[in-house]
């Protein structure tokens, strides 16, 4: 997984070349057929451990067929049909995309207004900061303080 996630990362980056990315892509899916052949090797290793006689195998084999089928064709078929992996969401007809273009547009909007409303709490804050500092220093009398040290007003 680690190898994976580090190689998609890099072709993210800036600096990746066509070659690089071609080439990762590669190594990417030879893993997965790796990894895949790790799970072939675990359900026949699991079967094995638990069914003693043929019928018991052939059982287990269904009962498996039929929980990881069903999950295929309904999330993973689709995501490769409709090239889903590439925004992580299946959108299959129009009146989908432009329901997901209003629910990002809504969401945009309260981000803005979210970020104008914390931005003028801060100018607020800063405001009030500087005219209780100028207020301060107005306060303090100029001329010769003990140490020999002369309070100015700041300009």
């Amino acid at each position: 997984f680690c190898c994976i996630r580090l190689l998609d990362f890099c072709n993210d980056a800036e600096w990746a070349s066509n070659k690089f990315v071609k080439a990762s892509r590669e190594v990417i899916m030879a893993i997965g057929i790796l990894v895949g052949f790790s799970w072939e090797q675990c359900f026949d290793n699991a079967v094995t451990a638990l069914a003693s006689g043929s019928f018991m195998r052939l059982g287990l084999a269904t009962f498996c067929v039929a929980i990881i089928v069903p999950a295929w064709k309904h999330y993973l078929l689709p995501m490769v049909i409709y090239n889903g992996y590439e925004f992580g969401v299946i959108l299959k007809s129009d009146e989908q995309i432009e329901a997901m273009k209003n629910a990002f547009e809504q969401k945009e909007k309260k981000e803005i207004e979210k970020h104008e409303e914390r931005y003028a709490k801060r100018v607020k804050i800063d405001t009030w900061h500087k005219q209780k500092k100028a207020a301060h220093y107005k306060q303090l009398p100029d001329g010769p303080v003990v140490g020999g040290n002369v309070r100015r007003v700041p300009t």
